[in-house]
């Protein structure tokens, strides 16, 4: 912060990329251990504090990244829009896997248009653009579908869990809420 200004400072810029290629950064995440990464449109980068510089992780083949989130043992699920779909990125294997929509499978993402995801435990909560939410069992390695007969329910923009990891759900129809304590 710079108080002479009122103003933030910049890290990334047009004149200071700290390795980043280019400057529109499309989110910022935070994994178990308090490493900081950003995401520019198809890339993922990790900081590096002590150099003050970030390094490429991976890139995504489809779409622009929207979101970031890191699970249990830190591998990174990636939500993309514009037909990007859910991406999973192993750290150890170094190894970027996709998730898309096959009409044919309806264990498939139900869209390729992915804004957001949310971690309760286990499951990871997808809120799409046109599909409605999707939920991925990291166990299971499965699918559920939630539809709503209001199709403006089914452009879901963001997905939140609070601190009793009750879900919500913004769509272009309606704020949602599931609590799976209530859910048998």
């Amino acid at each position: 912060y710079n108080p002479e200004m009122d103003n933030f400072l910049p890290i990334v810029d047009e004149s200071e990329t700290r390795g980043v290629e280019g400057h529109y950064i499309t989110t910022i995440a935070e994994d178990n251990s308090g490493q900081f990464w950003l995401a520019t449109e198809k890339t993922i980068y990790k900081y590096n504090a002590s150099t003050n510089l970030f390094s490429k992780v991976t890139e995504v083949k489809h779409g622009t990244i929207t979101a970031l989130i890191f699970d249990r043992q830190d591998n990174i699920w990636i939500a993309a829009s514009t037909n990007g779909g859910l991406n999973y990125y192993d750290q150890k294997k170094q190894k970027l896997s996709s998730f898309r929509n096959d009409a044919t499978n309806k264990q498939s993402i139900s869209v390729n248009e992915v804004f957001d995801i949310a971690l309760v435990k286990d499951n990871l909560w997808i809120a799409t653009y046109g599909g409605g939410i999707d939920l991925y069992n990291l166990n299971e390695k499965t699918f559920k579908h939630y539809f709503s007969p209001d199709n403006f329910e089914n452009y879901a923009t963001s997905v939140f869990t609070d601190k009793k990891n009750k879900i919500w759900i913004c769509t272009l129809g309606a704020l949602k809420l599931f609590d799976p304590a209530s859910y048998n």
